[in-house]
């Protein structure tokens, strides 16, 4: 460091006398970088002022340096004024302790004026480096401090900081080991990276990832430090986990075995080795070299003699294959073989078996087990062949089980065990010492002393034995016998006070181990603990007690103590990782074991390794899950969940873990299949298994069973704190979950009360407010009160805003609900359940293409399609396929009868049509269409020799001149049309029916503005007048045979519709002008006007009631069929009132609406001349009635009608398939002087099969009925 700072102080005093010009072409990039270094140095120095002067001068030749850039940024934002001092120095302590949660915590304090984030660069890196120690904090970390090296790639600290980082996850270590490999080289921070780059090759090499670069680096390691055993035996031992080193690993260990320090280790490695082998005739030195040291080693002594045994063929088989690997030391390759067999066939026995001996290797003799009884019930004849491998597999399990439960103070179990793996080996040595060691803290001191003598019979100088005697001794108050073993086995003096000793600490931890009070339990555990202060086991006790207490700093700080005193104290390292364990924190327990070189810890502490190492990784995978759940990628959750069956062995905890992915993909029924079976296999009454199982039944809706089973939890057992808090949430889990499906039967006050429980607790929770919030269906205030109260908390939350959007739509405020869903899109990223709602409220606003983007949008983001989802994806699914089949190109056929009552040949009508229609849609919001409509219309025959005759065109001017002829008042012909239809308008153009008396040029331009249930439109059109067979199409004069009548009427029209909430009102008015061949002009003005309630309107049935209003007049009353008339109703007043009612519902394919009319009508008619627009003809007609034909009529009287007036009406459709639907219509009615009754049947043929069979009905498509021609 002196060398360091040297270096940078030289730079800074060559800068303050503006060298600038030092820089040579040949060294100016060396410069550069020496100037940048500067300001690093000065910067964490703590003079911005020095780094500024030197990151300019960077500037002052390369302009566009990015680092010196970003750094002069970072300095010119950053004021360290409020940085907590005093809490980042206690940070620092916490960090430097390895409580890092803790340590993050006041880190965010100290930052607390900056927004809890690190203000400078350097305190960043110091941050990150803490938070890749916590539980969930290693990828933001990563990818932070990844970040801070691109920034400033010249600042070695930095990439060494990452290093560090990168060394922690097994992904990212052998990258980490090759960037500290280049780092170990640099002066500045070369002895902190060679330390970094030792352990992580350590941890390399005991993990026997990349064997080849931990066996580089390992060698390395023992060439610069030959008299380092610690890594010779790591290098010895990494040699062994490979079949061509193998041989050279158990020779250096045979030659470590020698020395004290790592005797065990040594013997313990060598041993495995050989058992690992499939020996050769040149392989038998070493077993007998084995031999020689350990001449009772019976099954080394069975693994020698197989060298005669032939080398099996592998074959192609996969299970051959699996087990060549197993023999061939490739263990992880034969795992994945033999999971890649149970993929496919779950129940293979062989695969079960492989694995079975595979998790022996481990010694994992529980899962051993529960593969090798997995395989025996898939194949019982394979039960003598496996059963060898389950004795042993039994007797370790119980064997290490009566171990736990003694360190446990479970000692009536651990007597239970230790019987049970003494039924398995009766003359097993090390089961009578820990028999013994069993018995006597039960009290049965006399059967503890045969199980010590056994043990010194065949051990004398059993050092554990020899203790536990005379500490038995000493505790029965047997003194004298106890002195007289000292002196036996020659033993000082001393040794009796530490017998003593260890004697009265067993006692008071046995004691403070049974006490219920925690005072009395600690005050005798602290005794025992002051008596042997370097016993870990009596300090993980108290720490439980503390922790309990809710003193978990003075309980790490137990560990942390001893371990400072002792740092070669492996129990210390074991015993504070247990404690993390016991408390659910597997990233801590795993750090501390790191603290034991692989090759110092034992068989225990390897397991408990391995399975923290299992359980992380399936944490974090479940953790990612999570997330992937929260962006709705249900794919690579299955991904995820296939990966943990991969590792999963039947272990209970797993395969709940992966029953709760299951469950969140929305496979329910696979989930609780797996979940029952894991139950079964697991320890079922373990309070922490009971409470994992309890979640996947939460997650499955298992109500009643989950009801049970936390009565049961809560009644029967004593929980920690973290299990009760976990109760706690599934209660609340299981509250929601209630008052969820009691809304979705309408039951919101049950309902409300179903919450009401965890409101106290619970009540500002984001998840309980939401739910609360949606329980008040017809109090919006109260509910968007609750909503505004979470965006304001959390400004991200996507369902407050779609619950806030919800009620304001409820209300019919939509352009609020507009605000909000905008808002919430603007201040959250992946909201499809908002992006739906948009989707829908554009709709509404008749913006179709923009909406159903929206819409697609919002379900292709939304995840998994086979998931079940919520009921926005539904109603948008809905919205979305409704829309696709309106856009359906479509072809109609239709037929239809219309006939009014009157005399012959004048008011009388009989119409038949056959329309079709070709419509074809190029998005959602654009149509073209073309009809032809075949039309006959017929007003009866008519009798020349009655006066009726006077009464059609001019016939009247010569009476009797027609004698006996018959004259049919019909005519025929084919309409022809085609329209274009937009967003806001639609454009009309045709002709009356080709073939009529009289032929019209007809269309118009239609223009419609939609918005939140309001429309507002304006027709500019001219149509034909349908009223006769004279206004329509025109006939012939009998008189002079001309042509006349063929009404149009043209003009505007302006509507307006106030909805659609559960009432509305609507109006329309209208001006026009009519005109027809040979009719004198007209002039027409209408008022309509309404009022309408929904009564009942939901996807099932509707029925609306109404009033309606309706006022039309006409300039001149051309109502008759004499020349210059039109034969159509126009009366100069006209003035009705009616009610009304509208019913539509569906049955399966079949769909019907009903409606109906009732009320009055007015209207007066002013007296009309026979010849309207020819005085002529009108004196003339007038000479000859008063001459001639007295009875002749020359002009019609005025009129005043008042009445009932009626209409009915009705229409069904059924749909035959998806590609075909068909339906009829009528309508009766006596509206304007007209009796009419009406009606028809038609055919819709569709170019695509629909996904949503909803009617149409004849007018659905959105345009005027068909025979608007």
């Amino acid at each position: 460091m002196s060398h360091f700072k040297h270096k940078f102080t030289s730079l800074c005093i060559a800068v303050a006398l503006g060298t600038a010009a030092s820089f040579s072409d040949a060294g100016e990039s060396e410069n550069i970088n020496q100037l940048l270094n500067q300001g690093h140095y000065w910067y964490e120095q703590g003079r911005p002022d020095f780094t500024e002067e030197a990151w300019r001068k960077v500037l002052l030749v390369d302009p566009g340096n990015t680092e010196a850039l970003a750094g002069l940024r970072e300095i010119e934002k950053t004021n360290l004024d409020q940085l907590d001092r005093d809490t980042l120095k206690h940070a620092r302590s916490l960090a430097q302790q390895k409580d890092y949660p803790q340590a993050i915590e006041l880190y965010r304090a100290a930052f607390k004026a900056y927004g809890g984030q690190p203000p400078t660069a350097y305190l960043a890196a110091e941050y990150y480096q803490t938070l890749a120690a916590t539980e969930q904090g290693w990828p933001t970390a990563h990818a932070k401090m990844s970040q801070l090296v691109r920034t400033y790639p010249s600042n070695k600290k930095f990439r060494l900081a990452l290093a560090i980082i990168k060394s922690q996850n097994e992904s990212t270590r052998v990258d980490a080991i090759k960037s500290l490999q280049k780092l170990r080289r640099d002066a500045d921070v070369g002895s902190e990276a060679t330390r970094a780059w030792k352990d992580a090759l350590l941890w390399l090499g005991g993990t026997g990832g990349d064997w080849k670069l931990a066996h580089a680096g390992l060698q390395q390691l023992v060439n610069e430090n030959p008299g380092n055993k610690e890594y010779q035996f790591a290098l010895a031992r990494l040699k062994t986990y490979r079949k061509h080193a193998r041989a050279e690993g158990i020779r250096m260990l045979q030659t470590l075995s020698a020395s004290p320090a790592l005797a065990s280790q040594a013997n313990k490695a060598w041993r495995d080795a050989l058992l690992w082998m499939s020996p050769k005739k040149s392989d038998l030195p070493l077993y007998r070299d084995w031999l020689v040291q350990h001449p009772d080693d019976d099954e080394i002594r069975a693994k020698m003699k197989q060298r005669g045994q032939a080398k099996a063929t592998v074959s192609n088989s996969p299970i051959v294959r699996g087990y060549h690997l197993l023999e061939t030391d490739h263990p992880d390759q034969a795992e994945r073989e033999f999971q890649r067999i149970l993929d496919r066939s779950p129940n293979n026995a062989s695969a079960l078996a492989g694995l079975g001996t595979i998790e022996m290797r481990k010694e994992n003799f529980h899962g051993a087990l529960r593969l090798f009884r997995q395989a025996i019930q898939s194949s019982p004849r394979r039960r003598n062949e496996l059963q060898d491998q389950i004795n042993e597999s039994e007797f370790w399990a119980a064997f290490l089980d009566a171990k736990w439960a003694r360190k446990h103070g479970k000692l009536e179990e651990a007597r239970r065990f230790i019987e049970q793996a003494e039924a398995l080996k009766p003359d097993h040595f090390d089961t009578w010492l820990l028999h013994a060691q069993i018995e006597d803290q039960l009290g049965d001191k006399n059967l503890a002393r045969q199980y010590y003598r056994k043990v010194l019979d065949v051990d004398p100088g059993n050092t554990a034995a020899r203790d536990g005697v005379i500490a038995m001794l000493i505790g029965m108050d047997n003194h004298e016998e106890a002195e007289e073993l000292i002196t036996k086995f020659g033993l000082p003096d001393t040794e009796y006070r530490r017998i003593y000793n260890q004697s009265e600490a067993d006692r008071l931890h046995a004691e403070g181990r049974r006490n219920p009070d925690p005072k009395q339990a600690t005050r005798l555990l602290s005794k025992a603990m002051n008596l042997q202060p370097d016993d870990a086991w009596v300090r993980l006790d108290l720490a439980r007690l503390y922790r309990a207490q809710g003193l978990k700093e003075e309980a790490v700080g137990l560990f942390d103590e001893l371990i400072g005193d002792n740092p070669g104290n492996t129990d210390a390292y074991h015993a504070k990782a247990l404690f993390f364990a016991d408390n659910n924190e597997p990233y801590e327990a795993l750090l501390t074991l790191e603290g034991i070189p692989k090759e110092q810890r034992t068989a225990a502490q390897s397991a408990l390794y391995r399975e923290l190492y299992r359980h992380i990784w399936v944490r974090q995978q479940r953790l990612e899950a999570e997330e992937l759940i929260k962006i709705k990628d249900f794919n690579s959750v299955r991904d995820i969940a296939k990966g943990i069956q991969v590792v999963e062995h039947y272990d209970p905890e797993f395969m709940l873990t992966r029953a709760e992915l299951l469950a969140d993909l929305g496979e329910t029924r696979q989930a609780m299949q797996l979940a029952e079976k894991a139950y079964a296999l697991g320890n079922n009454k373990e309070t922490g298994f009971q409470i994992h199982y309890a979640t996947v039944l939460l997650k499955t809706r298992q109500h009643t069973a989950l009801r049970a089973l936390l009565a049961n939890l809560q009644q029967t057992r004593k929980l920690s704190f973290r299990q009760q808090d976990d109760v706690d949430r599934l209660r609340l889990g299981l509250s929601l979950q209630t008052a969820e499906e009691l809304k979705s039967q309408g039951r919101y006050a049950e309902a409300r009360q179903a919450l009401s429980p965890i409101m106290e607790k619970y009540g500002e929770q984001t998840d309980v407010k939401l739910a609360l919030a949606a329980l008040y269906p017809g109090d919006h205030k109260k509910a968007l009160k609750l909503y505004r109260e979470i965006i304001s908390d959390d400004p991200t939350n996507k369902a407050a805003y779609a619950g806030a959007a919800g009620s304001y739509m409820a209300q019919r405020q939509f352009s609020q609900a507009e605000e909000v869903v905008n808002k919430g899109l603007e201040r959250t990223l992946d909201a499809p359940q908002l992006l739906a709602l948009r989707g829908g409220l554009k709709i509404m606003k008749g913006a179709r293409n923009s909406g159903a983007q929206d819409l697609h949008q919002a379900l292709t983001s939304s995840g998994d399609d086979s998931l079940p989802g919520e009921s926005w994806r539904t109603e948008a699914r809905q919205k979305l396929r409704r829309l696709n089949n309106e856009k359906i190109d479509t072809r109609l056929a239709a037929g239809s009868l219309r006939s009014r009552r009157g005399d012959n040949g004048l008011d009388r009508f009989a119409e038949a049509s056959i329309p079709l229609e070709i419509r074809h849609h190029r998005d959602y919001e654009t149509s073209t269409g073309l009809q032809l409509q075949g039309v006959a219309i017929d007003a009866g025959d008519m009798h020349g020799d009655t006066i009726d005759i006077s009464r059609l065109g001019s016939a009247g001017i010569n009476p009797g001149g027609f004698n006996s002829e018959i004259y049919n008042v019909e005519d025929s012909g084919v309409a022809i049309a085609g329209f274009y239809r937009k967003r806001h308008f639609t454009a009309l153009v045709g002709t009356s029916p080709v073939g009529f008396a009289v032929n019209n040029i007809l269309g118009g331009l239609h223009w419609r503005f939609k918005s939140y249930g309001r429309e507002f439109s304006g027709d500019l059109s001219r149509t034909s007048v349908k009223d006769s067979v004279l206004s329509y199409a025109g006939t012939k004069d009998p008189q002079t045979g001309k042509n006349w009548g063929g009404v149009t009427r043209s003009g505007l029209t302006l509507n307006y519709d106030q909805g659609p909430g559960s009432w509305g009102f609507y109006g329309k008015a209208g001006y026009y002008k009519l005109k027809g061949d040979g009719v004198f002009d007209n002039q027409e003005a209408q008022v309509k006007g309404g009022l309408y309630w929904k009564l009942v309107d939901n996807d099932d049935q509707s029925l609306k009631i109404g009033i309606s209003g309706h006022w039309h007049s006409f300039e001149n009353n051309l109502s008759y069929f004499t020349l210059g008339h039109g034969g159509y109703f126009s009366p100069q007043q006209y003035v009705s009132v009616t009610l009304p009612i509208d019913y539509e519902s569906s049955f399966g394919n079949i769909h019907y609406r009903f409606g109906v009319d009732l009320g009055i009508q007015d209207f007066h008619n002013d007296g009309a001349l026979a010849f309207p627009d020819d005085p002529a003809l009108q004196a003339q007609l007038e000479v000859i009635q008063q001459t001639t034909v007295p009875g002749l009529t020359t002009a019609y009287p005025e009129e005043d009608i008042n009445e009932f007036a009626y209409n009915i009406r009705g229409e069904v459709e059924y749909n035959f398939s998806r590609k075909l639907s068909g339906g009829g219509w009528f309508n009766a009615g006596n509206s304007e002087n007209f009796q009419e009754l009406k009606g028809g049947i038609y055919l819709r043929f569709y170019q695509l099969p629909r996904t949503e069979q909803h009617p149409l009905f004849l007018d659905g498509e959105g345009d005027p009925k068909i025979e608007r021609w």
